[in-house]
């Protein structure tokens, strides 16, 4: 890997540049001592240039890296090894979802319907010990690679047509989790781009499928169903608090008592809650309300804390600073 890295044009070329102005540095700092006896500038000098060099170098090689493993699927779909693509595409999705590297995955997205189209569409893959249809596989990439991915990249219209493929695929094999994913993904796409109609369509068809035999057939047992429904939920509430902020509460404290019974499993489900929670509360814009949100949010931030969810208690600090500065201009004997 590292032979093809340094063997590269763009590399080799930085590459030289950057001896060059080291060596130019060596020579600046060596004059500095011969001709001023000025060794603590000439020192500092030299290791500020050299790691800042070093910094141009690393970061050179992770670009070169990064584009090598577009690079290595291509050639795999070129010598005709389309399981491979698939293999390495597809485990590399979520990781490159949640570092926020979205032009990278949607490049390997495209590389995995590649290789799914030129495979028997009744076949199966193992991938890290799961055996997963092709058909699942191409539908999943539609919904996030190049569904929500696209929209995150603000490519809101491709993304649409894409999530509708891949539900339309999910939905054809009755893998509904998929599909129920990408209806999940619509509806919020559809609250933001404030298209009323479509969002209430995709509604009634996930809600359809959430209540459905089929999709109750996909799980074990009642608990892991209701979680399953109460994770859309979510999702779902999100979009209802401009449009019915009493309806939106109402799920969402639903789907908190779903998420308790599995605190000592998944926190952050449960942690995120509250965040939810408090900004519903916040959007009543009335006293009582806005101390309900300040109290939900602090119980969430306590949470985070003690369980180590970074992440969440980020989102949820930033929520309660804002509701902070709303109370005290608007309502300052509350705050």
């Amino acid at each position: 890997m590292l032979k093809k890295i340094f063997e590269n044009p763009k590399v080799k070329k930085i590459t030289k540049s950057l001896l060059e102005w080291l060596i130019s540095g060596l020579i600046g700092a060596t004059i500095g001592l011969i001709f001023a006896a000025d060794f603590i500038p000439a020192v500092v000098v030299t290791f500020a240039l050299s790691f800042v060099l070093f910094i141009i170098l690393v970061r050179a090689v992770r670009e070169d890296q990064k584009y090598d493993i577009l690079g290595i699927l291509k050639a795999e779909i070129k010598a005709g090894n389309y399981p491979i693509v698939i293999q390495m595409g597809y485990t590399l999705s979520r990781s490159l979802h949640l570092s926020g590297r979205y032009t990278l995955r949607e490049a390997i997205g495209e590389q995995v319907i590649k290789a799914c189209e030129k495979l028997e569409p009744t076949r199966k893959l193992r991938i890290n010990d799961t055996i997963i249809p092709i058909k699942r596989i191409e539908a999943k990439t539609y919904v996030d690679d190049l569904g929500w991915n696209k929209y995150l990249l603000g490519q809101a219209e491709v993304a649409i047509e894409n999530i509708k493929t891949g539900i339309s695929i999910a939905e054809s094999i009755s893998e509904f989790d998929v599909a129920i994913k990408g209806y999940r993904h619509l509806i919020g796409i559809y609250y933001k781009q404030d298209m009323q109609d479509e969002k209430k369509e995709a509604e009634s068809k996930a809600f359809d499928i959430l209540k459905s035999d089929e999709y109750k057939k996909l799980f074990s047992n009642e608990k892991e169903y209701e979680h399953a429904v109460a994770e859309f939920e979510y999702a779902y509430a999100t979009t209802l608090i401009d449009e019915d902020s009493e309806k939106a509460l109402t799920i969402a404290y639903k789907v908190q008592r779903i998420f308790s019974s599995e605190k000592t499993e998944d926190m952050d489900r449960y942690c995120k809650t509250f965040g939810l929670i408090g900004s519903i509360y916040a959007r009543f814009n009335r006293p009582d309300m806005l101390k309900n949100a300040k109290k939900i949010f602090l119980e969430g931030i306590k949470l985070c804390e003690k369980h180590g969810r970074s992440e969440r208690l980020i989102v949820i600090t930033i929520d309660y600073i804002d509701l902070m500065a709303k109370m005290a201009n608007n309502c300052p004997d509350v705050y």
